[in-house]
C-alpha cells in the first residue's frame, strides 16, 4: 500500500522549507533596499556637499563678491552647475571694507534638500590699507635722519610738488569717512596677521620674510608681482608704437609726466635679491626682499616694502608710505614724504594683490 502519510509529510517540509526561503529572500531584498536608499541618499548629501564646495572655491575667482556684497543683507552674486545634476548658488555679507562673509549652498535637480557652507573671505582693500597705516616709516627697526633730510607728515589727500594727482580725489570721501588722522612719522612695524590668506599657515621659508600687507604674507605678495628685478637699476619709462610698453623691467611708470604714455602704469615690482635704485623714476608698489638703496636722485611714488634694511641717500625721494623690518636710514639732502594719494593709487593699481583670499580656517557647514 502507498505510504501516503509520509509523502505528505515530505510535502509539508517542503513547503515550509520554500517559506523559509522566501522569508530569507525577501528579508535580503529588504535589506538590500534599504542600504540603496542609504546610498542614493548619501550620494545625494555627497554631491549637494561637492556642489556647495565647489561654488565656495570659485568665490576667490568672481570679482562681483567684492563689488556686489553689502553690509546690510546677504547678496546673491552668482550660480553655477556641477555636472552631471548639481547646482550651487552663492550669496555674500559684507562684514568690512576688507573681508566678506559667504555662504555657497549646493542642491541637485533631482531630489530635494540643500547642503549649505559659510566661509569668511578678505581682498585687499586700498583705502583700508591706507588707513590701517600707523606711520609714514613703519618698520622694526630704527629711523635714522640727518639734519637736513626728513621724514615728512602723511598728507591724507594732498598731492606733493610737483606730482598731480587728480586720481586721488574719488578717495577724498572714503578717507573722511574714516575719519583718518594725519599720519605720524613714524612707527613700530605691526604685522596684520602671522599667517597669510589662502595659505596653509607653515611657517615662512625666507628669513626674514616681508612684512605682510593686511592677510597677504611673503608668498603671496611675491605672486601678484607685475614684474621682477634686481641689483642696480635706472628704471625709466619706455614706449612702443605710441603706448607704454610694459614688458621692459625696468619700465616702472612715468609719475612725473601726465602726458606720457606711462603716466597711468604703475606695476608691482619684486626683488628677491637686495636692490639699488641709482636715479631714475617709478611708481607703484616695491616688494624688496633684501635691502634697498635709493640713490643718485631716485624718484619713487607709492608703496615701499622691504624685508631689509632701507637707505635713501643722494638727494632721492619716496613719496608714499613705507613698511620695513629693518632700520630706515635718510641721508642729507633725502627725503620720504608721506603721502597717502599715492599709497591709494599704487595699492588701486596693484591687480594682483587684489583678489578674494580664502582665511585660514574660515569656513564651516550652515547648520540653518
Amino acid at each position: 500500500m502507498p505510504d501516503h502519510g509520509r509523502k505528505g509529510f515530505v510535502l509539508i517540509v517542503v513547503i515550509l522549507v520554500l517559506l523559509a526561503v522566501t522569508a530569507v529572500g525577501h528579508t535580503l531584498l529588504t535589506l538590500t533596499m534599504s542600504e540603496l536608499s542609504v546610498a542614493e541618499a548619501r550620494w545625494a548629501l555627497l554631491t549637494r556637499r561637492l556642489a556647495a564646495e565647489a561654488g565656495m572655491a570659485s568665490v576667490s575667482m568672481d570679482a562681483a563678491a567684492v563689488e556686489l556684497a553689502a553690509t546690510d543683507r546677504w547678496v546673491s552674486f552668482g550660480a553655477g552647475r556641477v555636472p552631471p545634476r548639481a547646482l550651487f548658488e552663492r550669496t555674500a555679507l559684507r562684514l568690512s571694507r576688507e573681508l566678506l562673509l559667504v555662504r555657497s549652498e549646493g542642491s541637485m535637480e533631482t531630489s530635494p534638500g540643500v547642503y549649505g557652507r559659510v566661509g569668511m573671505f578678505w581682498g585687499m582693500d586700498p583705502v583700508a590699507r591706507v588707513a590701517a597705516a600707523q606711520a609714514v616709516v613703519e618698520t622694526e627697526g630704527y629711523v635714522t635722519r640727518d639734519v637736513s633730510s626728513g621724514v615728512s607728515v602723511a598728507e591724507i589727500v594732498g598731492d606733493p610738488a610737483p606730482w598731480v594727482r587728480t586720481t586721488c580725489d574719488p578717495y577724498r570721501e572714503d578717507l573722511d569717512t574714516l575719519s583718518l588722522e594725519a599720519l605720524p612719522t613714524s612707527a613700530t612695524l605691526v604685522e596684520d596677521a602671522r599667517v597669510e590668506a589662502g595659505q596653509s599657515g607653515s611657517a615662512q621659508s625666507t628669513d626674514p620674510p616681508l612684512p605682510s600687507l593686511g592677510l597677504l604674507g611673503h608668498a603671496a605678495l611675491l605672486e601678484g608681482a607685475d614684474l621682477r628685478t634686481s641689483g642696480r637699476v635706472s628704471p625709466a619709462p619706455v614706449t612702443a608704437l605710441g603706448g607704454c610698453d610694459v614688458s621692459v623691467s625696468d619700465n616702472w611708470g612715468s609719475p612725473l609726466d601726465s602726458g606720457h604714455p606711462c603716466y597711468s602704469y604703475a606695476p608691482v615690482v619684486a626683488s628677491e635679491g637686495s636692490l639699488v635704485m641709482d636715479g631714475g623714476q617709478g611708481q607703484g608698489v616695491l616688494l624688496l626682499v633684501g635691502d634697498a638703496t635709493f640713490e643718485g636722485r631716485a624718484q619713487y611714488y607709492g608703496l615701499v616694502i622691504v624685508a631689509g634694511e632701507l637707505t635713501v641717500r643722494d638727494g632721492s625721494e619716496i613719496h608714499g608710505l613705507v613698511r620695513a623690518r629693518g632700520s630706515v636710514y635718510v641721508a642729507e639732502g633725502s627725503v620720504i614724504n608721506g603721502s597717502a594719494c599715492a599709497a591709494l593709487v599704487a595699492l588701486d593699481a596693484a591687480i594682483g594683490l587684489q583678489g578674494l583670499f580664502s582665511v585660514p580656517g574660515g569656513a564651516w557647514p550652515d547648520s540653518r
